[in-house]
């Protein structure tokens, strides 16, 4: 899967499972009801900062580099000539 394809795979995911996960959590899809589940991140043990305006709202997740999501690391072994 190439990059582009992953990222379009997480847009759709998004789009399609992310309304559907907040309202089987809250009962109603809204803005607070999408924040509360934004928040709901700190289960898995990440930190989760979100900063609020008027026009937006960012989330902030901290996460550690995960094994899954990158490909093997090659390891290059150099010959003294």
């Amino acid at each position: 899967m190439t990059e582009e394809q992953a990222r379009e795979l997480g847009r759709k995911s998004g789009r399609e499972a992310g309304p559907g996960l907040v309202t089987f959590w809250y009962k109603k899809f809204d803005l607070e009801n999408t924040i509360k589940a934004i928040g709901k991140v700190g289960m898995l043990g990440l930190d989760c900062r979100m900063e609020e305006n008027e026009d937006q709202v960012t989330a902030y997740v901290d996460a550690l580099p995960s094994s899954t999501l990158l490909p093997p690391l090659k390891l290059v072994t150099k010959t003294p000539r």
